[in-house]
């Protein structure tokens, strides 16, 4: 099957933009986002004599969505470590890591932070990216950072984060993870993480086809779906999100529409500007199906990847939460 390539820092590029130009916030102000940020699950004592600033609060935002979907699955819990002046994340009692400006890195690693990228580092999404609107420096930056030379010098992600996620840190221990099941047809393994939410996805496309014959009808254009399968993402030192058995692809039998940037790039040297409607759909009950549980479509991105679903809940959450504090 195809190599992914996905360039996560580049989805920096369509990241929401929040109006925080300002250096403080007024006292009104302070109390009514604190107050919101209590509601919506950051635990109050830590935000107890604390000073939130414009700056800050987008980070609060990541942290609060990473901690408010894996607090009950990790057992996770969240702290303050005033010493380091920085906001920490605990797996179940007894691993620490530190925010460290999204890069969540473990305390050892703090005077590296320049070395790893953020973890969250691309926007929630159910809509295709469309090229063809961006002005035109913002589109040459996009293809100059599509370079292969680019791709290979960029910051991975630390690592620590997604071990204790998925719960593994080599091929052998997340290999251990994965559990068997089928989905639409196909024998797959995934993660035991996700496992559960994609066999919603499925309930949701059957039950839906019941009573959609255009459902059915593209259903019948589909072959087998993949899932894991250890590898870096291509051209990169990242390791891909089939790695951890939390990815899967959904291929067509065949076509000839583009659905995959690197592959119609091959062929057609401004892929790019390709619009949205010309390349492979996607049925939309199938989309809202995997939206619904908190899959990641990579046809959203402006590098798509029109097969793949990644199972990222907390971009979602993040995308609520943002919501909120526009």
């Amino acid at each position: 099957m195809k190599k992914l390539s996905i360039l996560f820092s580049l989805m920096l590029l369509i990241m929401p933009t929040m109006n925080f130009a300002q250096e403080s916030f007024s006292t009104k102000e302070q109390n009514n986002h604190q107050r919101t940020l209590i509601k919506q699950g950051f635990p109050a004592n830590l935000l107890k004599n604390y000073t939130l600033t414009p700056i800050e609060l987008p980070q609060l935002l990541r942290l609060l969505a990473i901690y408010n979907t894996y607090e009950q699955s990790h057992q996770l819990t969240l702290g303050y470590d005033a010493e380091v002046g920085d906001w920490v994340l605990t797996f179940a009692g007894k691993t620490d890591l530190y925010w460290a400006k999204g890069r969540i890195l473990p305390k050892s690693e703090l005077a590296h932070v320049d070395k790893y990228r953020s973890y969250i580092s691309y926007q929630w999404s159910e809509v295709p990216a469309d090229m063809r609107t961006w002005p035109l420096e913002r589109l040459q930056r996009f293809q100059n950072s599509t370079n292969p030379n680019v791709q290979r010098t960029r910051t991975t992600y630390h690592g620590q984060f997604h071990h204790l996620l998925y719960g593994g840190y080599d091929q052998k221990s997340i290999e251990a993870q994965l559990i068997e099941m089928e989905f639409l047809g196909t024998r797959l393994k995934m993660n035991k993480l996700v496992a559960p939410a994609l066999k919603r996805v499925e309930e949701s496309i059957l039950k839906e086809k019941a009573r959609d014959a255009s459902l059915q009808a593209f259903l019948n254009t589909l072959t087998n779906s993949s899932s894991y399968y250890w590898r870096n993402i291509a051209g990169t030192n990242s390791i891909s999100y089939h790695s951890y058995g939390i990815a899967i692809d959904i291929n067509p039998i065949k076509t000839t529409k583009p659905i995959y940037w690197l592959w119609e790039r091959a062929r057609n040297p401004e892929w790019f500007l390709v619009a949205p409607e010309d390349r492979w759909q996607i049925h939309p009950s199938v989309l809202r199906a995997f939206f619904q549980e908190g899959f990641l479509w990579g046809g959203s991105w402006p590098q798509y990847d029109i097969m793949h679903f990644e199972y990222r809940p907390e971009l979602k959450e993040l995308a609520r939460l943002n919501e909120l504090f526009k």
